[in-house]
């Protein structure tokens, strides 16, 4: 094989390349560290209403003589979003800009302490912090508080709310709205202006009794044409023509040790049924027990209000060698939408020593 001159000279070069790569390295331990500083690490934003959104920025320098490497930007809290990314190097000397966006709607009104911590390969602070502080104003209240709209299953149901301003800055109620559609705003009436206004909220008939919650949208304008929209919750129920109190039937070990005694007796816990509405009618026909073996459970029942109330009676007698027992009580009523009632029933049996 033929050696070129240039060939030759390169290799006589090659001894001499570890000790320039060691200094180097020797040079980067010796004190080039990046170094982060924030422009600020507190601050007072001021005043916003409930439901604005503002931006702010941050400035971050690198006061050190390596590459500042910046791996992740976090706020404290929901309310603080971070836009379009945050600067991932900064050059020794060089500086960087961070923007974020706050949403008050997402921040309890009142004054609100927040953070922002800057994580990166600073040796000395490796997670920056920067505090802010926020006064969000609350514009509103509403009567009843919590909103709630409720009624019997299959029926529609309407709710009256007051809305109230709870500012002198102006208030304007431009709409009002359900975010979510799982109910309706009818009306929307001005009782007094820049204070009161009335709406009414209708619920439709449900084709089984549940409860939710929805979330009712108000657009608010004050004096000065700031404009935001804040939503509150709204309860919704769709009660059964037929109640049931309580909905589960439970023997916990207070109830079960009763057993244990001396001069044991047995014990009896009771279930009310009862009509919801004056029109509703029914009658109790029987009461059984599933789910665990005949004579561990007997149950009985009786007419408070004929037709309208009645007491369920769920007797337990002797205590069991299982520490657990679980089943259901089946309920027979003459009501064609309740003709059979469920209850999960349940025991415990502790074990605790006889006296």
């Amino acid at each position: 094989m033929t050696v070129t001159p240039w060939l030759v000279s390169l290799l006589l070069l090659l001894p001499n390349l570890g000790p320039v790569e060691s200094t180097i390295s020797i040079q980067d331990t010796n004190g080039a560290t990046p170094e982060i500083r924030l422009d600020a690490t507190e601050e007072d934003h001021g005043k916003y209403l409930q439901g604005e959104k503002y931006t702010k920025k941050l400035k971050v320098y690198n006061d050190g003589k390596a590459t500042l490497n910046i791996s992740k930007v976090v706020g404290s809290c929901g309310c603080i979003e971070i836009l379009l990314g945050f600067p991932k190097t900064i050059a020794p000397g060089g500086e960087g800009v961070i923007e974020y966006e706050i949403d008050t709607k997402k921040i309890k009104p009142g004054d609100s302490l927040k953070e922002i911590r800057v994580s990166s390969d600073d040796p000395h602070t490796p997670k920056a912090k920067y505090r802010f502080t926020t006064e969000v104003i609350n514009l509103f209240r509403t009567n009843p508080n919590p909103v709630s709209i409720s009624g019997i299953v299959d029926q529609s149901k309407e709710s009256i709310v007051d809305i109230y301003s709870a500012t002198d800055l102006g208030f304007e109620l431009l709409d009002i709205r359900s975010r979510d559609g799982k109910f309706e705003v009818t009306e929307n009436k001005l009782i007094a202006k820049d204070k009161h206004y009335r709406a009414t909220l209708r619920l439709g008939a449900a084709e089984a009794a549940r409860k939710d919650r929805g979330i009712l949208d108000m657009v608010i304008r004050v004096r000065d044409g700031r404009t935001v929209t804040i939503g509150t919750w709204v309860e919704l129920e769709h009660r059964p023509h037929i109640l049931v109190q309580p909905a589960e039937m439970f023997f916990n070990n207070k109830d079960t040790n009763k057993l244990l005694e001396k001069e044991p007796k047995p014990v009896t816990k009771h279930i009310m049924v009862a009509a919801t509405t004056a029109k509703t009618r029914f009658q109790v026909t029987g009461v059984t027990i599933e789910g665990v073996a005949d004579g561990v459970f007997t149950a009985d029942f009786k007419p408070l209000i004929d037709g309208t109330r009645y007491q369920i009676m769920v007797t337990l007698s002797e205590y069991q060698k299982k520490s657990y027992l679980s089943g259901k009580i089946i309920v027979a009523t003459t009501d064609p939408k309740f003709p059979k009632i469920e209850l999960p029933l349940r025991a415990m049996f502790g074990r605790r020593v006889r006296r």
